[in-house]
């Protein structure tokens, strides 16, 4: 072994190289403009509200259903087997509704679909509602419990 001690304890306690920084990435000559958050949003919800009908009809089993008095908002969930659709109905839709939606109910929901840009999220805004029943899938559960 060659070298004293403080050679070799500098040689191990010498600081660690760091790694060149990529250079920043550019966009070809050719690209179009970078887009602001604002304008993507605004350009999928143009896209969605173009290929959908202004009124749907959704069925689906509702949960997360949380109705805030204050604003007379309603937010809740309505899945099926493989997907799940975050919903909304304000006050006015809600206030006609002549039942209380619970957990684990079929629902048959009329709305339509639009970009909520603050959280950057498609939604269904629900008209009305009408129960259809039990969902099968609270059905399963209750079966497995």
């Amino acid at each position: 072994m060659s070298g004293n001690f403080f050679d070799f304890h500098a040689k191990v306690n010498r600081p660690a190289r760091r790694p060149a920084k990529a250079p920043a990435p550019v966009p070809p000559a050719d690209a179009p403009a970078p887009l602001t958050i604002t304008q993507l949003t605004t350009q999928i919800d143009q896209a969605v509200k173009a290929h959908l009908p202004d009124r749907l009809w959704i069925k689906g089993e509702l949960s997360n259903y949380k109705a805030y008095e204050s604003s007379g908002i309603s937010y809740f969930t309505l899945k099926d087997t493989a997907n799940c659709l975050d919903c909304v109905m304000f006050r006015r839709e809600a206030a006609r509704l002549k039942f209380t939606p619970q957990p684990g109910m079929e629902l048959l929901a009329e709305g339509r679909v639009s970009v909520y840009g603050q959280k950057g999220k498609y939604q269904f805004y629900a008209n009305s509602l009408q129960p259809l029943g039990q969902g099968a899938l609270e059905l399963a559960f209750q079966q497995l419990r």
